[in-house]
Order: C-alpha cells, then structure tokens, then sequence
C-alpha cells in the first residue's frame, strides 16, 4: 500500500514517515513529533480506534488532501503500547536521533518494535505468568518448535515429529501471544495460527546472527538450530539492541512429559477454573503458596509439565522429605524467599536499558 504512494508528492517530514513506514508495513509506527508520538494514513484510522482517542487531519503541504492523524503523549506512550499489545498489535517506535533545527528535517529512526511476544513493559506481564514468543521450524523430522520469554531470558526448544496436533497442543497450552515463521512451514499453519487461534504471526528472513549468540544453541541437537535462529533473529531484529540476559536454550521432549492437551488443561482447571478468571480457584492458585514470582512461574510450569521418569520423581520427593524433616528451618527459609524479589526480570530490565531506582532498591535487597 505505502509503497505505490507518490512521496515526492508530501512534504520532507512527511516522506520521512512514508519511506519508515514501508519497511514496517505490519507495524503500527508511532512517529515522534516533539512531546508526541503521531501515527498517520491507515495506522491513524487504526489507533484512533483501538486507543478511543480523537481523529485529526494534518495537512500535507500538497495538493493531497489533509492526512488522517491522531497522536498520544510521549510521556504516556507505554499505557497506549500495553492497550496495543494486549489487542495483538505490533507498534514500531520511531524517535528523534537529534535534536531539532529549523534548517533540516530530524534524523529519525526504528529505536525498537514492540509486539504481544516481545514486550516486556512490567506494566504489561503479570508477575506469575511468562509471556513467550514462539518460532516454528519444518524439517525432514518434522516441526521444530522454539519458545522464548524475553522478560526472564528463558529459552526452550522441541523436535514435535510430523503431528500437528502436537504444535497446536504446545501453543494453546503456553498461552503463546506471537509465533515467528520462515517460508519453509506449510501455509496451513500460519492459516490456522491467524485464523482459528488467533495470534500474531510473522514470517522473516534468517540472517547471520552476532557471533555472542551463538553459545545459547551450542549444546542442542544441529537439526534444531535453524528454529532457534529464527526466534533469535526476530528478536534482534525487534529489540535492536544486544540481549545480554538470554540464557540458553533448554531442549526437551514432550515424551519427557506426562502428555496434557489444551482441552484437558482446560476441563481439569489446572491453572484457571471454567466459569470466571480467577485462578485462585484453580490447581495452581490452590497450590500457589510461593513467595517469589519465580517460584510460581516454575509451579505453573511444573502443572504443564508433569514429570514421568522415576529418577526425577524421586529426586523431587527427596527434597521435599529434606524440608519436612528440617520443618525448623521452613520460618526462615520462608522469610528470606520473601527478601527475593524476581531477579529474573529485573536482568532482563538491566540487559535493556529500563532498570529503575526501585529495582536497584529490590536488587540489592535480594543480593543481600
């Protein structure tokens, strides 16, 4: 659509936008002005909608007709991009990389790409939930599935063989908000994933990937490492900025696993009942009693996942026995699981830039 207009047509500032908006044309850009991001054509008509903000027009400096436009504070952009998000938007910031002069247009450019999968504004997550982001792989074996929360740096990888029903299973049962593809998959899944379940999905192009990422996929399986490429280079490709936090890729395999589907995931009420939103009316907010949201965040994995071999069973029997048998010492293991705040999160915060007074305050407390 972008690409057919005629800039020449439209002011510098204006075909500034254009040529931004062409190579994110799945992407609401939101455009700094000043104190405001703006958003203009199609992207405004969009915003103004979902947001419920006041529709304007801005003039061209052509013969054009004046251009839809709406705009929202840059000092409260983050409230707009979590309504966005939570609607399944991808919104690419656009900010000024000078400071403005009345001789030339401001150098602007993409600063980060924030969609359902990669946003990791606290505003947005919720403290016992991780919020991934899937890649899908096709193979000779089958469907390689990868899956990311950019929040904590966890990353985890699976052969899923050729059954479909197992892809579909893994991403309704991780509540996935966004899957990245190649040309590789089969339309069909992009098809379902768009219009049965309804996520976000993009297809990319693999590109060689900075040579620090390579120690995150180095201990897996060689056939599953072109899926865990993709899911890092979209998140390159996002983020623009090195991911230091990243830890590295867990692969596993469903068989490891006693087999759990959504719809019995679902019926047995294992993380939310049938008939309202409240959890703590589910298995996980009966057995809930963690004191750090990552201690929770492993619960609810551990609901998902439940162990089958025996070795491993034991080992955790083990150490619950240990704590029973040590039942003096719970008192103070407890208070101090209180004193930790979730460092996971506030790592990810320090590899982006966005740590705040309060998370030094909660970092020290818990190194302590």
């Amino acid at each position: 659509m972008y690409e057919n207009i005629d800039k020449s047509l439209y002011t510098p500032m204006m075909r500034q936008y254009l040529t931004i908006k062409e190579s994110y044309p799945d992407a609401l850009v939101f455009f700094r002005l000043g104190d405001f991001y703006e958003m203009f054509f199609n992207d405004a008509l969009v915003a103004s909608r979902e947001l419920e903000i006041v529709l304007t027009k801005r003039d061209a400096g052509t013969s054009n007709e004046p251009v839809p436009m709406c705009g929202v504070p840059h000092h409260a952009v983050e409230n707009y991009i979590e309504k966005l998000s939570n609607k399944g938007y991808k919104i690419a910031i656009v900010d000024q990389m000078e400071e403005a002069s009345n001789k030339k247009i401001v150098t602007r450019e993409v600063t980060k790409v924030i969609t359902p999968g990669t946003n990791i504004n606290e505003h947005y997550l919720t403290d016992k939930t991780n919020n991934y982001l899937a890649s899908i792989d096709k193979n000779d074996s089958g469907f390689i599935f990868a899956y990311c929360d950019l929040s904590t740096g966890d990353t985890f990888i699976t052969n899923l063989n050729k059954y479909l029903d197992n892809l579909y299973n893994e991403i309704n049962k991780l509540n996935i908000k966004e899957v990245v593809i190649t040309s590789n998959v089969p339309k069909i899944v992009k098809e379902y994933l768009t219009n049965v379940l309804h996520i976000l999905t993009t297809s990319i192009t693999v590109e060689k990937l900075d040579n620090y990422l390579e120690v995150l996929y180095q201990d897996i399986d060689a056939n599953l490492i072109p899926c865990a490429n993709i899911l890092l280079n979209y998140l390159i490709q996002t983020q623009k900025r090195t991911l230091i936090h990243l830890k590295k890729f867990k692969e596993y395999s469903i068989n490891e696993f006693l087999k759990l589907d959504y719809n019995t995931v679902r019926n047995l009420e294992l993380l939310s009942p049938l008939r309202n939103n409240d959890s703590r009316k589910s298995l996980f907010g009966i057995l809930d009693s963690c004191n750090t949201a990552m201690g929770s965040r492993f619960l609810k994995r551990s609901i998902l996942y439940p162990l089958t071999n025996k070795k491993q069973i034991d080992e955790r029997h083990n150490i619950v026995e240990q704590l029973l048998k040590n039942y003096l010492l719970l008192p103070d293991l407890k208070n101090t699981l209180m004193e930790i705040y979730d460092l996971e999160r506030i790592v990810g915060r320090i590899s982006y830039g966005t740590l705040s007074p309060k998370d030094l305050l909660q970092l020290n407390r818990s190194l302590i």
